[in-house]
């Protein structure tokens, strides 16, 4: 018994939308990088700094380290974020990664 074209022509039809459906399918997805939003930087957690629990546990982290935080307890208490990313720029800079 002899296949009829049809049924090889429908099958290179299916195998064809089935490629193009798994190609699309596997190039549609991107990753962002967020920005100060607590939820992802880089791949790393962003901390969020405007809740009193993180800036405790950051606080008492650095001081466990030896680090002098009186500066950054009080931007923290004043709300001075100015201050806080200026203490973060000079952190950085004397305790490069």
């Amino acid at each position: 018994m002899k296949t009829p074209k049809i049924y090889y022509g429908a099958l290179a039809v299916f195998c064809i939308a089935a490629l193009g459906v798994g190609m699309a399918s596997a190039g549609g997805g991107t990753h962002a990088i967020y920005g100060n939003t607590g939820i992802e930087a880089y791949g790393h957690p962003v901390p969020d700094l405007t809740n009193t629990t993180v800036q405790q546990h950051l606080l008492t982290h650095l001081e466990q380290q030896g680090v002098d935080v009186r500066a950054l307890t009080t931007a923290f208490r004043n709300g001075d974020t100015a201050a806080i990313q200026t203490w973060f720029e000079n952190y950085r800079q004397s305790h490069p990664l």
